[in-house]
C-alpha cells in the first residue's frame, strides 16, 4: 500500500504539515519581532547620541573648543552601525566628521546629500528627528544647535546609521531557531511513525487479514488480544461474522429447498449472478457456467423475447421496484418452455442500487393446461352453438310454422283467438332470431382460414342490433397469416371487448381494427377495440369481470399482451390494444 494511503502515513504527514506551518508562523513572528527590536535599539542609540553630541557641539562652538567636539565624534565612530557622522555649521560646511576626508566640504557632495530635505525641515522646526529609510536600510538622526555666530545660525549633527548588519543578525538568529525547530519536528515525526507502526499499523494489518478471510470458506484469522479499541473491534467483527455465516447458511438452505429458480444479479457487472440448484432442470445448464460466462443464461432465451427480457432487467436496475415478465426458453430438442419471472430491485441501506433479484417459475405445464381449458371451452361453445342451431332453432321454426297454420285455420273459422295466435307467431319468430344470433355468435361458420373478415362483419351486425350503437370493423391481415386456432382466439377477444365497450362504455360508437404493427423485428398483429364512451381502467376496478379474465386467458395462450389506454379529448373513451406475436411458421 502506498505511503499516502495508509493511516500511519497520513497522520505522520498531517503532523509534519502542521509542524511546518507552526514553524513558519513562528519564524515570521520571531523575525518581525527581532527586526523591530533591532531597529528600535539603533533608533534609541541614534537619539541618545544625537542629543548628546548636539548639546556638546553647541557648548564647544560657543567657547571655540573644537577639539572637544572632534574627540566626541571620534568616540561615536566606534559604534558599528554608524556609517557616517558629521557636524556642520550654519552654512552647511562640515566642521567635524568620523571620516576626515569629508571635513571642510559642503554636505551636498557627501553621502548625506539624500538628507538635505530633512536638514531643511530640522532647521525650520529646530527640533531633532530620527528618520528611517527602509528602501536603503539606513537610519538618519538630525539634531540642530546654535553654532554661536548669531542667533539665526543653526548648525546640525547628522548621524547616518547602516541597518543592514543588525537586520542580518536578526534574520540569522530567526533562521537558527527555525532550523532547530525543524530538526525537532523531524525527530517527532519519525518517533510518531515508529509508534504508529508498532501500535496501529501492524494491528490494522491483522484486522485486514481477518476481514479478508471472512469472504472465504477457511477459518478466520485469530482475533487480536488485549483490551484496546482494536482488540474490541476484532472480537466484535468475529462475532458478527459468525452470525452472518449462520444467516447465510440458513439462506442457502432455504434457497436450495425452493423448487423455483431463485436468482440475484449484483450491480457489479464483473460478478456472476447467484442462482439456486433449481436453475439446472429449467435451463438444462449447470450453475457453474454462470461463474465463467455471466450472460450464458440469455442464450437459452428465445431470440424474439430477448429484447423484452433485457428491457425488464434494465427497468429494475434503473429504479423500478417490482416487475414481471414471461418469456420462452428454446430447448436443445427443439421444444419450448415458458418461464414467468417476478423481479425486484435490490437496494443498500443508503438507498443506492445493489442489483436485481427475483424468482423464475416454469409455467409451461400451467400454460398447456390453460390452453387445453380454453380449447375445451371453445369446443363446448361451438357444440352448444351447433345444438342451438340444429335443434332449438329448428324446433322453434317448426313451432312457428304450426302456429302459422293454426292462425290460418282460425281466420277461416273467424275465431276470436286469431289475434292471440298472431302474437304467439310473432314472439316465436323473435325468439328464433335471437336463438340463431346466439348460435352464430357461439359457433360462427366463418372462422375458417381466410374468412376472418366475414366473422367480424357478423360481430358488427350482432353488436349494433343488441346494443343499438354504431359498430365498424376493419381488418388488413392477409388471408394466410393466421391459423384457425389463432383466428378463433382473436375473434373471441374482439367479441368480448366489443361487447364490454358497447355495454359498459355508454358511448355512441365502437370500432374494431386488426393490422400488422410496422417497424418491429418480429411479426406482430394488433387487435384494437376503441369507443367514445367512459374511460375504463382495469386497475381501478374492484374485482376483474369474467369477460376480461377470459380475454387475459386467451392472450396468455397466444403469448399476447393486453393494455388499456384513454382516448384523447374531446371525444374521450378507451382504446384496448392486444399485441399478438405470430409464429414464423404461419407465413
Amino acid at each position: 500500500m502506498k505511503f499516502h494511503h495508509t493511516l500511519q502515513g497520513r497522520l505522520t504527514a498531517l503532523l509534519f504539515v502542521l509542524g511546518v506551518l507552526l514553524i513558519a508562523v513562528s519564524h515570521f513572528q520571531h523575525l518581525s519581532r527581532d527586526l523591530w527590536l533591532r531597529r528600535e535599539a539603533v533608533r534609541a542609540q541614534a537619539y541618545a547620541m544625537g542629543t548628546r553630541i548636539s548639546g556638546l557641539a553647541q557648548h564647544s562652538f560657543w567657547r571655540g573648543q573644537f577639539r572637544t567636539v572632534d574627540l566626541e565624534i571620534s568616540y561615536a565612530s566606534v559604534v558599528p552601525e554608524l556609517a557616517l557622522g558629521v557636524i556642520c555649521d550654519g552654512n552647511g560646511i562640515i566642521r567635524n566628521t568620523t571620516l576626515q576626508r569629508w571635513r571642510g566640504l559642503s554636505i551636498d557632495v557627501t553621502p548625506l546629500a539624500y538628507a538635505i530635505p530633512v536638514v531643511k525641515r530640522v532647521r525650520e522646526t529646530m527640533s531633532g528627528e530620527v528618520e528611517e529609510e527602509l528602501s536603503k536600510n539606513r537610519l538618519l538622526a538630525a539634531f540642530p544647535f546654535n553654532d554661536g555666530r548669531n542667533n539665526h545660525s543653526t548648525g546640525l549633527v547628522l548621524l547616518d546609521f547602516d541597518l543592514r548588519a543588525p537586520l542580518a543578525a536578526a534574520r540569522s538568529a530567526a533562521l537558527n531557531d527555525t532550523i532547530s525547530q525543524g530538526l525537532a519536528l523531524l525527530a517527532t515525526c519519525l518517533l510518531l511513525w515508529l509508534v504508529l507502526h508498532l501500535i496501529v499499523t501492524s494491528r490494522l494489518n491483522m484486522l485486514v487479514m481477518q476481514t479478508a478471510s471472512a469472504g472465504g470458506t477457511s477459518a478466520l484469522v485469530p482475533v487480536l488480544t488485549g483490551r484496546d479499541e482494536m482488540a474490541t473491534l476484532s472480537r466484535a467483527f468475529a462475532d458478527a461474522f459468525e452470525r452472518l455465516r449462520d444467516s447465510e447458511l440458513q439462506f442457502r438452505q432455504f434457497a436450495e429447498s425452493v423448487r423455483d429458480v431463485l436468482w440475484i444479479a449484483p450491480e457489479d457487472q464483473s460478478r456472476a449472478p447467484l442462482v439456486n440448484s433449481a436453475y439446472r432442470p429449467v435451463w438444462l445448464e449447470d450453475t457453474s457456467v454462470l461463474k465463467k460466462k455471466r450472460w450464458s443464461w440469455l442464450r437459452r432465451v428465445a431470440a424474439d423475447d430477448r429484447d423484452k427480457v433485457m428491457h425488464f432487467l434494465a427497468s429494475l436496475r434503473n429504479g423500478t421496484e417490482k416487475g414481471e415478465v414471461e418469456f420462452r426458453l428454446a430447448m436443445p430438442d427443439g421444444g419450448t418452455r415458458w418461464v414467468q419471472c417476478r423481479g425486484f430491485r435490490l437496494q443498500t441501506s443508503a438507498g443506492h442500487g445493489a442489483g436485481a433479484g427475483g424468482i423464475a417459475v416454469d409455467v409451461t405445464e400451467r400454460r398447456d393446461i390453460a390452453k387445453r381449458l380454453v380449447e375445451a371451452a371453445e369446443r363446448e361453445r361451438r357444440r352448444i352453438g351447433m345444438d342451438l342451431h340444429d335443434d332449438v332453432c329448428q324446433r322453434l321454426a317448426a313451432a312457428q310454422l304450426k302456429c302459422g297454420v293454426l292462425e290460418a285455420m282460425l281466420k277461416k273459422e273467424k275465431s276470436p283467438h286469431v289475434q292471440l295466435t298472431g302474437a304467439i307467431v310473432n314472439e316465436i319468430s323473435i325468439a328464433t332470431d335471437i336463438a340463431r344470433s346466439f348460435a352464430k355468435g357461439m359457433a360462427p361458420a366463418a372462422l375458417n382460414v381466410g374468412d376472418f373478415g366475414p366473422a367480424l362483419d357478423l360481430l358488427v351486425q350482432q353488436t349494433q342490433k343488441a346494443f343499438d350503437v354504431k359498430c365498424t370493423a376493419q381488418s388488413s391481415i392477409p388471408d394466410d397469416t393466421m391459423s384457425e386456432e389463432v383466428a378463433a382466439h382473436v375473434f373471441r377477444m374482439a367479441q368480448e371487448l366489443a361487447v364490454n365497450a358497447a355495454k359498459h362504455g355508454r358511448g355512441h360508437w365502437v370500432r374494431i381494427r386488426c393490422f400488422m404493427i410496422p417497424g418491429t423485428l418480429t411479426s406482430t398483429m394488433r387487435l384494437e377495440v376503441s369507443n367514445d364512451g367512459i374511460h375504463f381502467d382495469p386497475s381501478m376496478t374492484a374485482g376483474a369481470g369474467m369477460g376480461l379474465h377470459l380475454v387475459k386467458q386467451r392472450a396468455d395462450v397466444l403469448g399476447a399482451t393486453v393494455s388499456f389506454h384513454p382516448r384523447p379529448e374531446p371525444d374521450g373513451g378507451t382504446m384496448v390494444f392486444c399485441d399478438i406475436p405470430l409464429p414464423h411458421q404461419e407465413f
